[in-house]
């Protein structure tokens, strides 16, 4: 069977995944300074007689025409994701990252019931929430820095503060606001009022939505939140890549469309 390669090239790593059909076979990432090495281990695959296309969406238009002429010397097809090539999420608009287009078609197609909006919070170098409705219309979303970003330029910003880092899954029972050090106090600070933040955002979702809205959280922070947000939400790693292969299904054959 024919390989899919999804790529997802974001601001800080590149995350990969082989698709066969809708099933994900295997994922790996590289930080976004190897993008040379990672076309050329895909290319490398194709030059071995492996049958691939690969599907890339990507919010860094350097590291794509690097990664896209590498892989298309190796002969192996490539389709981008593009906000006015694809007819799966109506509504949309201009500068929408292809990431966030990836996550909307995937909670669309796969999350998505009669009747009810989609809501996807991606936890990634930015935080970012895209709600479609029951029909594939796209409502619009909200963007603003991420977990990791916010603790960066906390560093950055206030010389004397040790440098932090989110290593292990957050868990809501073990967050308090009478931290007892410094770096509890920033971790604390931080995560509680990110995570305020987004209940602020649900909140707002069910209001201004005029369906019900499930909600899903994906990206390389979901992880490490998953333990501290709202029973409500699901948690799936792997959609943004899940939405990228969909689009490249679709590209193949237009005929399947919804």
């Amino acid at each position: 069977m024919a390989v899919r390669v999804a790529a997802d090239i974001g601001n800080s790593r590149i995350a990969f995944a082989d698709f066969e059909g809708d099933a994900m076979v295997r994922k790996w990432h590289h930080p976004l300074s190897a993008v040379k090495k990672s076309a050329r281990e895909i290319a490398e695959r194709r030059l071995a007689g492996e049958d691939l296309a690969i599907c890339v969406s990507s919010v860094v238009p350097s590291a794509t025409g690097l990664l896209t002429a590498i892989v298309e010397e190796a002969g192996i097809a490539v389709t981008r994701l593009r906000v006015d090539e694809q007819t799966i999420i109506k509504s949309t608009y201009p500068t929408m990252g292809t990431d966030r287009l990836a996550n909307a078609i995937a909670g669309h197609r796969l999350y998505g019931e009669p009747g009810k909006t989609v809501a996807v919070i991606d936890f990634g170098s930015a935080t970012t929430l895209t709600a479609v409705d029951s029909r594939g219309s796209l409502l619009g979303g909200l963007i603003t820095l991420g977990l990791k970003t916010t603790l960066t330029a906390l560093n950055a910003s206030l010389e004397q503060l040790p440098i932090l880092s989110l290593a292990q899954k957050i868990e809501a029972g073990k967050l308090t606001v009478f931290a007892g050090t410094t770096e509890d106090a920033i971790l604390n600070g931080t995560i509680l009022s990110h995570l305020a933040m987004v209940e602020s955002w649900l909140k707002k979702c069910r209001e201004l939505s005029q369906e019900p809205v499930i909600f899903i959280a994906t990206g390389g922070l979901a992880h490490i939140v998953s333990g501290a947000l709202p029973e409500e939400i699901l948690v799936d790693q792997d959609l943004t890549l899940k939405g990228i292969n969909l689009f490249g299904q679709e590209a193949e054959d237009p005929g399947d469309r919804a």
